[in-house]
């Protein structure tokens, strides 16, 4: 017999259940839709659950699928994993370098060629990676929370479960001394992790801005959280004293912004940049410099210039001399590299000073891969960036119709806020898809199929205003209709797997009738 408790626990299930099938993609499985959500909110709370969980969703989303040597990008991941192999075949011994490192340091980068194809279900739709997006932000609250505890209430770790395989860190102080890093154990970590979300919450402010100038429900309360939200992003990643974070907090603006508002915003940005260039910059006159310096706290520009650690840090622990080693040793193998690790060996070995890596991801590949694998990993990333800002941003805001809009006949493109689909803000759910390989610009005028999908085929039917989820019936609520960023460079730079359904682009008037909908509540 049931209890009140058990009942109220099966009720909070279900509802949780209801609450997780929403907004499948329609080549997803509801458990591996299920777990990928859930993977992607525990990644950076414990790798340990994140990965089960993101495993499950792979070999599920692997399953009933065309053959993944369809996609020409997956051919192209299957030459640098097999020139990865066999560098780790002619790995060779190095001080106290062993062989075997090699093949550990495969997983950095194998399992992760086969999640780029695997995952593609559950990133199939807009909604999908808006969704996503969220469970990414919603899981960097405790990155935040723990990070400014440490620095501010003298919050001390580490605290850990299951004997050590779940652990939050949270050294009092930071680590380094006064860097904030949070659960994580180190501060350039957390600067990574807060980077990669912070234009998703930028994204999910511009969308939640928007509601609340339409004065929709509970619109003020929601944008109220996600600006709290943001300032404690922004407090938390300057806080790192990472000076790629702060370069990625100032260049995600523009971008998730868009170029609509690059006529007053980028004269903003540089006008706010340009007392931090000149009070860093060596060789600017001092009469110049001094005032700079007397306006930009010293903690940035001292930073940026290393002024900080002047006297304090040897030239063989900069930046540019463990580049100008790997350079070095990229050219004494420069095709299959010294294998994974080998720098934390061989550094040493030539400076005297222990360094794990050297801080570059391009020469990092370069030395312990080679530089064939270099160019291929490297250059897929920028072709497909390339690609999204010259199919998306650059075919002006989609929130107007521009010609982004008819870029992919396959893809539809309502009129609503794609901010957490922009360039910035989505770009790393994006690239876990595939982008087209010999996409071609689609005519302004769909085709006749299309004119009759648009107009209610059952076949593929044109969704407005909310739609079901495929398995469970729960409303997919749309957020209202902005102009920004690039809000549709990822559907731009991603082709739907030939065995996945696809959504239609809708006609001109059924355009038109869809915006002049009052959109509902996003959810």
């Amino acid at each position: 017999m049931s209890t009140p408790s058990t009942t109220a626990i099966a009720r909070l299930g279900a509802g949780l259940g209801r609450r997780l099938d929403g907004q499948r993609p329609d080549g997803a499985q509801p458990l591996g839709w299920r777990c990928f959500q859930l993977g992607v909110f525990a990644l950076a709370s414990s790798a340990l659950i994140a990965a089960l969980l993101l495993l499950v969703a792979l070999v599920l989303g692997s399953r009933g699928r065309q053959p993944w040597r369809h996609d020409r990008v997956n051919l192209l991941l299957l030459a640098a994993g097999l020139l990865m192999v066999l560098g780790a075949l002619v790995a060779s011994p190095i001080g106290g370098y062993q062989p075997w490192l090699a093949w550990v340091g495969l997983f950095n980068w194998l399992p992760f060629f086969w999640g780029f194809w695997g995952f593609q279900p559950y990133l199939a739709t807009a909604a999908a990676r808006r969704r996503v997006a969220l469970w990414l932000v919603a899981g960097t609250v405790p990155v935040v929370v723990t990070g400014l505890g440490q620095l501010f209430l003298g919050w001390s770790g580490p605290w850990q479960i299951l004997g050590g395989l779940i652990i939050w860190h949270v050294k009092q102080g930071g680590n380094p001394p006064d860097r904030l890093a949070g659960l994580f154990d180190y501060a350039n970590i957390t600067a990574a992790w807060l980077a990669l979300t912070w234009p998703l919450l930028l994204a999910a402010f511009l969308a939640c801005f928007r509601r609340w100038q339409q004065r929709l429900e509970r619109s003020a309360l929601e944008l109220l959280v996600v600006l709290l939200l943001v300032a404690a992003q922004v407090a938390a990643l300057y806080l790192t004293d990472s000076r790629n974070a702060w370069g990625a907090l100032l260049l995600a603006v523009p971008i998730v912004a868009g170029p609509a508002s690059w006529l007053w915003l980028l004269p903003l940005l540089l006008l706010a940049v340009l007392p931090v260039v000149l009070a860093s910059l060596p060789g600017v006159p001092a009469l110049v410099q001094d005032p700079a310096r007397a306006l930009v706290p010293q903690a940035i520009w001292g930073r940026l210039n290393d002024f900080n650690s002047h006297g304090q840090r040897p030239l063989a622990i900069t930046r540019l001399s463990q580049w100008s080693v790997a350079v070095g040793l990229i050219a004494e193998r420069p095709w299959l590299g010294w294998g994974a690790a080998a720098f934390s060996v061989i550094y040493p070995l030539r400076t005297g000073f222990w360094h794990g890596h050297p801080h570059n991801i391009a020469i990092d590949l370069a030395m312990s891969h080679g530089l064939p694998v270099a160019v291929l990993l490297v250059g897929l990333v920028l072709w497909l960036l390339i690609r999204a800002a010259r199919q998306g941003m650059a075919g002006g805001c989609p929130g107007d119709g521009g010609p982004a809009r008819h870029r992919h006949p396959h893809v539809r493109q309502p009129r609503e806020h794609r901010g957490l689909d922009s360039a910035g803000g989505a770009a790393p759910l994006g690239l876990i898809q595939r982008s087209q390989w010999l996409a071609k610009p689609a005519p302004a005028k769909p085709a006749p199929h299309q004119e009759r999908s648009a107009k209610g085929s059952p076949e593929a039917p044109l969704i407005t205003g909310e739609e079901s989820g495929p398995a469970s019936g729960v409303p997919i609520s749309r957020a209202p209709a902005t102009c920004g960023a690039a809000m549709d460079v990822p559907l731009m730079l991603i082709r739907l797997p030939a065995d996945m359904p696809r959504e239609t682009m809708p006609t001109p008037g059924a355009e038109k009738s869809q915006s002049s909908m009052e959109s509902p509540r996003l959810s």
